[in-house]
């Protein structure tokens, strides 16, 4: 990433390439960098800029101008007709282009209630595919393409599931055209992996940055992608709502909602008819069970327009907000028919129906997320956990295969997102359900590592060893959990747990004739009136102790020494499993 940019440079390229999307009707590109220039309000330009007619010649203008607008007005078949005979380079690749976004609009007005959750494309669909790649093929073979044309051929390869040519293609694209935006999110969930970059032979231009920022965001690298988008705000790009946007998207997938809410506040406050981005702001509200905000924002957004598939998302989650299920699974749902790419909305309408008890209906759901978003890892959870709610409906559980694919699908979730815990987590506790006792200790060790407060796993590694009678261990878990560094209030949503996890501590160094220790953790209860009850209960079971007990160490080294020749700290449990 460079250290800093040419400004004025980079909004002369940028308003001469938004003539060039504009003539070849890449409404997207032109909009994305529009914005960009926006941003940019300040650099004054030292040149004109002409409004031009390159690539289309004369005799090709009056075509052009009859099929600009019939591929205005959506009439794709009529657009390519008039182009037919055209060899200029625009009109060439608007023909192209037609032919490519009629199928897909076909395709789209085809979707109905009952094939929506259809993973087949449709045979007609596929047929004419080919043929568009196969022409498209002729050309490249005969050297006939500019850069547009060979984006136009990238993404065709790719509805066709060739993505090795797909990816070659984008990159010979982006090489010509780098100011072309919709090829590089083409080429974004093409690289699998962030080693994969540095292979790629990319042009040296400042579109590069926002590329590699988006595929770090892609591949859920957030902090690094959030410290790139920083760079770029510092570069003079400091009132870019898309960076603004990407910011907010990384904080709010590394927890810091605080952060993340106060950037969609600033960028609703500086364009309040907004649209892009709103859905994620409404996912950030619902976490944040802020209620009101997320009705004034439901609300605004359907004025602006309830047609956006960006309203529909706000509005299924306003809804699902309320408990109104049906509304929000008909919100979702029509987000999906408008753009059936869109994973986020087929993930929130899964929820929904687990939500309603409707397991099946999930498991589709979150299966089309996943067809139309590898990367998508809370699909990947939820299929997890929808594969264990439905094990776990069946009367006789007589289907243990329906865990082992709860395990795979908690794996690939764990592997796209190895910083996450709550993936560890629900992959120890379906282990621990299909008695993997080494694979669930596993788990919860290394979520341990990755959050060392996250009380969860703790309660989960102590519940684990307790059960298998690994008492000094689990003490030693329980320990790490109630001492007088923990928050207090921070456990209160886990009561129940660390209420039994200090009556096992209590119980557990009572009977070993601790007493001193046994009152510590006795006394963890008495912190908080939540647990009044309960610690009057754990000293009855302790006093009768009091008469036997013998003088232990003091208090302060509890955490060290909860059982003789035991190293106690996290990382050395593992060691002391017997085989």
């Amino acid at each position: 990433m460079v250290e800093s940019y040419d400004l004025l440079s980079m909004k002369t390229s940028a308003l001469n390439s938004i003539q060039e999307f504009s003539k070849r009707k890449l409404i997207h590109s032109a909009k994305w960098l529009s914005e960009i220039v926006f941003a940019l309000k300040d650099v004054k330009l030292n040149v004109k800029i002409r409004i031009t007619s390159d690539g289309i010649s004369k005799q090709d203008y009056d075509r052009y101008l009859l099929a600009s607008s019939y591929f205005k007005n959506q009439e794709y078949d009529r657009c390519a007709l008039y182009l037919k005979s055209t060899v200029s380079p625009v009109c060439k690749f608007l023909r192209y282009y037609a032919l490519y976004m009629s199928l897909e609009y076909k395709k789209l007005c085809s979707t109905t209630d009952s094939n929506l959750f259809s993973s087949a494309p449709d045979g007609t669909y596929l047929r004419n595919m080919q043929n568009l790649c196969n022409a498209l093929k002729v050309a490249y073979i005969n050297d006939q393409m500019d850069g547009y044309c060979l984006y136009v051929y990238g993404i065709v390869l790719k509805k066709l599931n060739h993505f090795d040519d797909a990816k070659d293609v984008l990159i010979e694209s982006i090489n010509k055209e780098p100011m072309n935006w919709a090829a590089w999110q083409e080429l974004t969930p093409l690289i699998a992996e962030k080693q994969l970059i540095d292979s790629l032979i990319l042009p040296d231009h400042w579109m590069k940055d926002f590329f590699l920022a988006n595929i770090l965001v892609d591949l859920h690298l957030y902090k690094e992608a959030e410290e790139a988008y920083k760079i770029m705000l510092n570069n003079g790009l400091q009132s870019s709502q898309y960076i603004l946007g990407q910011i907010a998207i990384c904080q709010h997938n590394c927890k810091d909602m605080k952060s993340a809410l106060t950037i969609y506040n600033q960028m609703r406050k500086m364009d309040p008819f907004r649209l892009e981005g709103m859905d994620t702001f409404s996912d950030l509200l619902f976490v944040a069970e802020t209620k009101k905000a997320l009705s004034f924002l439901a609300h605004s957004v359907t004025e602006i327009d309830k047609y956006r598939v960006e309203t529909s998302c706000v509005v299924g989650n306003y809804y699902s907000m309320r408990g109104e299920r049906t509304k929000s699974i008909l919100s979702f749902q029509r987000a999906v028919k408008m753009n059936p790419s869109y994973a986020s909305a087929w993930t929130l309408m899964g929820h929904e129906y687990v939500e309603l008890k409707n397991i099946s209906a999930a498991i589709l759901c979150y299966q089309k997320a996943i067809e139309m978003n590898k990367r998508d890892y809370r699909a990947w959870y939820s299929l997890g956990q929808a594969y264990e709610t439905y094990y776990s409906s069946l009367q006789n559980s007589s289907l243990p295969s329906l865990l082992w694919l709860a395990v795979y699908y908690y794996k690939v979730a764990q592997k796209l997102r190895p910083q996450d815990n709550r993936m560890l987590l629900a992959l120890g506790e379906t282990y621990d359900r299909i008695s993997r006792f080494d694979e669930a200790y596993k788990c919860y060790q290394q979520a341990r590592n990755v959050d060392k407060n996250d009380p969860l796993a703790m309660i989960r590694m102590g519940k684990l060893l307790e059960r298998h009678q690994r008492n000094d261990l689990a003490a030693s878990a329980y320990a790490d959990l109630a001492n007088d560094k923990t928050d207090i209030h921070s456990i209160l949503p886990y009561k129940q747990d660390f209420t039994s996890a200090c009556m096992f501590l209590a119980k557990h160094f009572a009977t070993r004739k601790e007493l001193d220790q046994a009152k510590h953790f006795a006394n963890q209860l008495a912190r908080h009136p939540e647990f009044a009850d309960a610690y009057e209960k754990t000293m009855e079971i302790i006093a009768p102790k009091k008469k036997d007990a013998v003088p232990s160490s003091t208090e302060g080294e509890t955490t060290r020494r909860v059982s003789t020749g035991c190293i106690c700290s996290a990382s050395g449990f593992i060691n002391l499993i017997p085989n």
